[in-house]
């Protein structure tokens, strides 16, 4: 076989192994979005392993569509109040920068489940900030 062959079989081989192993981060996004809940008063629970930032951008979007905000701490339950939310948030780092990693939103009333959210992000940078406020626009479509 001649260099030139072995070099073309070399480089394809290279190019095709490169090409097959580079999969795409996967972004999973589901919201079940509330129905009307008579009323606009919201208690969150707030969960001390999330960065406090998360919470205050929560309540200044929820406070932004009318709703009266009252943080709980972290020991109270989804039926201390009528409307309650629990929230989990995490983030990661892609080798570049941190992003947004995952999202669960859970909004209760009366101790049932009435809207959900769901976010799980394989390492697609997004902004932080944006993605909750879209998320929550999505959530409480009204």
């Amino acid at each position: 076989m001649s260099k030139n062959i072995i070099l073309s079989v070399i480089c394809g081989s290279l190019i095709l192994s490169g090409c097959t192993l580079y999969v795409p981060p996967k972004t999973t996004q589901r919201v079940t979005p509330v129905e009307p809940l008579g009323s606009k008063e919201i208690c969150i629970v707030e969960n001390p392993k999330v960065r406090p930032h998360f919470l205050e951008v929560y309540q200044q979007v929820m406070e932004r569509k009318g709703y009266t905000i009252t943080i709980l701490e972290p020991n109270e339950t989804v039926v201390s109040c009528p409307i309650t939310s629990t929230y989990v948030a995490n983030w990661g780092f892609n080798g570049f920068a941190a992003f947004l990693r995952h999202v669960t939103i859970n909004i209760f009333k009366d101790g049932y489940l009435k809207g959900e959210v769901y976010y799980e992000n394989q390492g697609n940078f997004v902004n932080g900030e944006e993605k909750l406020t879209e998320l929550l626009n999505q959530l409480f479509p009204f």
